[in-house]
């Protein structure tokens, strides 16, 4: 959400200009590298089934604060994006344990279904950018939404998984 409408959300919402798009970015990598560590040191500590546990509680705390947040407060700069940082540490830990439930499903055409899996995620960003967050953009209150939304129908999803059940 936040990445697809970064101009709008840095520019119009967090009044920085053109060229402090770091002050996104930044935040959101280093919080995709410290949930790929923890990924790291869960794979053999934990079981796939508690490191998505973990990860979506931590997730869904941090969509409901941002939710939150934006319902009652005013903007601010580092709380604003700190949702964003820390919402991506939980979806680091996660992403590693989901591609490889998705693919022990095709355990004799992995290549295809990694493959499938590229094309499926970015089909859903296409049409996340073009059609869905255009709608939410209007605020900060509608990209916490869309945050939220995507966190609610990525657990629906999961909850269909045999092996994370």
């Amino acid at each position: 959400m936040y990445v697809l409408s970064s101009p709008i959300f840095i520019v119009d919402h967090l009044g920085l200009s053109s060229t402090q798009f770091a002050y996104l970015f930044i935040p959101t990598v280093s919080g995709m590298i410290f949930g790929s560590y923890l990924s790291k040191k869960a794979a053999g500590n934990l079981s796939h089934k508690k490191t998505i546990q973990i990860a979506y509680i931590w997730m869904g705390l941090i969509a409901t604060l941002n939710l939150l947040f934006c319902s009652f407060f005013e903007m601010n700069l580092f709380i604003n994006i700190g949702f964003v940082a820390f919402y991506n540490v939980g979806m680091s830990l996660a992403m590693p344990v989901l591609s490889i439930a998705a693919l022990d499903r095709f355990e004799k055409i992995r290549g295809t279904a990694s493959s499938a899996q590229a094309f499926i995620q970015m089909l859903l960003s296409t049409v996340s950018a073009g059609l869905v967050v255009p709608f939410l953009w209007f605020s900060p209150l509608g990209l916490s939404l869309g945050m939220f939304t995507y966190f609610i129908l990525s657990i629906l999803v999961i909850s269909q998984t045999k092996s994370l059940r």
